[in-house]
This record gives C-alpha cells, structure tokens and sequence, in this order.
C-alpha cells in the first residue's frame, strides 16, 4: 500500500506539470494542491480490495492469464470492468476498452481520464499477461504480475476521485503478451490512442509485490534530476520505503518500447527472487 501511494503521487506531481512541463506557473500549480483533495485518492486504497483482485487474478480459475486463453481473456475483461466501473473513458469509444492484436489472439486494455491538456498525455502500465499452465502445473504469477495489474485497478479508483485537477490526459493500459517479448506494448506503440508526440511520461508497474527491507526501485528515474528530486521527497513521507534510483532504465518490460521511442520513463519495481517464473509465484507471498 505504500509503494501504491507513492505511485500516486509521483503520478500527480506529473501530471500537474512539475517535472514535464519546467515553469514555475505549474509547479505552483502542484505545490499549492491542498493534501486534503490529494487524500481523496489515497483514501480510497484500500489492502483488503487489492488481495482480494489480487486473489482473483492468480488463481487456479484462470490459470496463469495465457493470452489467447480462457484465463487469459477472464483477465483482461476483469480490468476493463474495473475501469468502466471507476469510469475511465473506453480507448476506442463506445464501452469497448479493448485493443486486439492482429493474428495474436491477444488483447490490450486501454481506459484514460481527459485532464485540462489533450496535447499531452502521461501512460500508466501494467501487464496483465502470465506463462499459464505447464501440463497439470500453473504459473499463478501473483508478483509477475498480478502486483501490477491489481495497482492499475486500484490507480484508477484513486485517480477517478481526483482527476478533475489533472492537468495532462492520464492513459491507463493493461499490456497483454509481455512475457512473449513485449508484443502487447509494442503494438500500443505501433498502433498509439494519444500520438507518441504528445505523450510526455510512461510508469511502468511489473513486479511491485516483493517489497523487502524497505527498498523500491524506480528505474531510470535518474535521467532527470528534477524527478529524482521529487521522488526523494515523496518517499520522505514514508518512512517504510527507501528508493533506489537508477539511471538504468531497466530492460524486460514494457516501458522499452517507449523507451525506443525517446519518450521518458520510469519502470517502478521491487527486485527479482526465487519465485520468478515459477508455480511458486503464489498471491501468499505477495508483500501487502
């Protein structure tokens, strides 16, 4: 919950311009929000609702969120009947939230709030997508990731108690086929809702649910001083959680093709373990 919270304002120093946007009307902006309307979306975090979509979406049922499979397709509409429900606008009109791959069998789940900006956006990502199963054996993936997908749905609950300050369009996406080499999040890049000339910013959530010795890792964040300023101080509101920050941006996972595509980045992360890509990646082991 507290990694989450931090997600939260790291994303709300963002999006209200302070890093992005480098003047001084903006960063007023964000310095003068009142904590008590911030605290509308931290209040809605709630760790029992978190374990229990976290439960859901490694469990048996779905058997390890394979795309193309039953499991799999269980899992992308269960985010997209989340976003509805927080009422994220559908990426592609209508209620349809769903971006499908060509020939792939697989699907991205795509929902964004307007902030006061249209020209720019900010993407928030998580992907959604696990092994499967292995004869009789399932890859649950509760860290990988499960943790992430769990902190999208909760983000955008927070973020829709709040997003009437927001001043560049937030896109949330759940990225399908990570594990099949980032097809998922190519594609989006490939095939964008807001241009990638107007999306300033991407925050990447894989593997966010081994938080140990207090240490959260934000990858690349070091590329901009003014960001790793920010982060700092955030985190000196929790005691619980040191940051580690990279000028490595990490690589693996969905920001990369953003990444290639020279748009900034930071892939939020709580370090690797023994149970990565294995059945032992169970939602009892996920640090709540």
């Amino acid at each position: 919950m507290r990694a989450l919270t931090l997600i939260i304002s790291i994303l709300f120093l963002t999006s209200c311009g302070v890093d992005l946007v480098r003047n001084k009307k903006d960063e007023r902006y964000y310095r003068n929000l009142s904590r008590s309307f911030l605290q509308r979306g931290l209040d809605t975090i709630d760790q029992n609702e978190i374990k229990e979509n976290l439960y859901y979406l490694a469990s048996a049922e779905l058997e390890g969120r394979e795309p193309g499979e039953a499991g799999g397709f269980l899992a992308t509409q269960f985010i997209a009947d989340k976003f509805s429900e927080y009422g994220l606008m559908p990426g592609f009109g209508g209620d349809d939230y769903f971006q499908e791959f060509s020939n792939e069998n697989a699907r991205n789940v795509i929902g964004f709030f307007y902030g006061e900006s249209m020209d720019n956006a900010i993407i928030i990502g998580a992907h959604i997508d696990h092994l499967g199963k292995r004869g009789n054996s399932i890859y649950y993936g509760a860290d990988d990731n499960a943790s992430g997908s769990v902190a999208l749905i909760a983000l955008a609950k927070a973020i829709s108690r709040i997003h009437m300050a927001l001043r560049k369009t937030v896109v949330l996406i759940a990225f399908d086929k990570e594990e099949s080499g980032m097809v998922g999040s190519y594609y989006y890049t490939s095939n964008p809702i807001w241009a990638l000339s107007k999306t300033k910013f991407m925050i990447n959530m894989d593997m966010i649910g081994y938080l140990r010795n207090e240490r959260l890792s934000f990858l690349g964040a070091g590329r901009s001083r003014k960001l790793s300023e920010e982060i700092e101080l955030i985190c000196e509101s929790y005691e619980a959680v040191t940051p580690r920050i990279t000028n490595y941006p990490g690589g693996g996972s969905d920001h990369v093709p953003f990444e290639k595509r020279n748009i900034s980045n930071v892939f939020m992360h709580t370090g690797g373990h023994s149970n990565y890509h294995t059945t032992r990646d169970t939602p009892d082991k996920i640090n709540y």
